[in-house]
């Protein structure tokens, strides 16, 4: 509770003032990061185990991020931000070997999400952001970076050439596709691809791929995996026919289903927060799971404005004048999340 309320304050203070903040949380205390500068004196003055707390407005990432740290955004949709506005970073956000159980949640990156070549990095979560670019895991597997989640996310795809036990869960992956993955899983995504020659699932073997919804547009729209062995099912193909592989498993696959008969608004392979991602029929595509397929069901399913779990500021009146008792009347809704809201 005490968190909480230091929090609060610090929210409070950092969106009266108009500025980006950072609050750093170190063992129960709490210190103030302002400015365009904010992100790397934050950053030098962490250390393993430590929480980051962004206000709305643009950071600009250190070159490598190599601490054990959690950073909680303001979210990156503009009508869940409206009090606080996006937190965004300006840059590609790249981690070093040393950044195990990294997370990050509520952020829009302007650049890739990078782990650097050949360099082992455990425990990595990305939740509820947009990503510009992709999901860049190089190198040659000598040294395999593991145990890496990407849920409720925006993003354009991704090289997992260097990772293993990767979940890719309930996200939308913007006019791209992934490349060099082999025993990782993909769950409830909607993925959307309208490349001129790559295949949506490039040079990718032994995964697990369920409950997705894969569209390929372009010259080459049977182009979805170039792969051996992979585990196929309950799946939407817009695709009456699509290419999917060497030697596939497949169960209860959806063929050949009108993309403009499926979602209530949606246009086009590139994410738009106009769209609206929910199926026209709920029970008509389901899951292994008896969830429908895409990224509102599953077990983690899509959150509406990607509102991160974090205390989120809803509401702020401030007056412009005081009362006849000096006082500033100020009014700030705070609402707590739940992860699964």
């Amino acid at each position: 509770m005490k968190k909480f309320y230091i929090l609060c304050l610090s929210m409070m203070f950092v969106y009266t003032s108009y500025a980006q903040f950072i609050t750093l949380h170190h063992e129960g205390n709490s210190l103030l990061f302002k400015g365009s500068t904010a992100f790397a004196q934050a950053y030098e003055a962490s250390q393993d185990g430590d929480t980051l707390y962004f206000s709305g407005g643009t950071f600009f990432p250190p070159a490598t991020l190599s601490k054990e740290l959690t950073l909680f955004g303001a979210g990156h949709y503009q009508d869940s931000t409206e009090v606080t506005g996006k937190t965004f970073f300006n840059g590609t956000v790249k981690l070093s070997q040393t950044a195990n159980n990294f997370y990050i949640e509520g952020i829009s990156i302007s650049g890739k999400f990078e782990i650097a070549n050949n360099e082992a990095v455990t425990g990595v979560t990305i939740k509820r952001c947009f990503i510009t670019n992709d999901i860049v895991i190089p190198g040659n597997k000598t040294t395999m970076s593991s145990n890496i989640v990407v849920i409720g996310s925006v993003f354009r795809g991704g090289n997992f050439e260097n990772a293993e036990n990767v979940l890719v869960s309930n996200s939308i992956i913007s006019d791209g596709g992934f490349f060099n993955s082999s025993g990782n899983s993909f769950m409830n995504n909607i993925i959307f691809y309208a490349g001129d020659y790559h295949f949506v699932f490039a040079d990718c073997h032994n995964n697990t791929i369920a409950n997705n919804i894969i569209h390929r547009a372009g010259g080459y729209p049977a182009y979805i995996i170039n792969g051996y062995d992979n585990v196929l099912k309950y799946n939407l193909f817009t695709h009456s026919s699509p290419q999917l592989g060497t030697n596939p498993i497949l169960s209860n696959n959806y063929f050949g289903v009108a993309l403009e008969d499926l979602f209530v608004n949606q246009t086009g392979t590139n994410f738009d927060y106009a769209h609206n991602y929910h199926l026209q029929d709920e029970t008509l595509y389901v899951g292994y799971d008896v969830t429908q397929v895409g990224i509102y069901g599953g077990i983690f399913p899509y959150k509406e404005g990607a509102v991160p779990k974090n205390p989120h500021i809803m509401e702020m009146n401030i007056s412009d004048t005081t009362n006849e008792e000096g006082e500033l009347p100020v009014k700030i809704k705070v609402s707590t999340q739940k992860d699964q809201d």
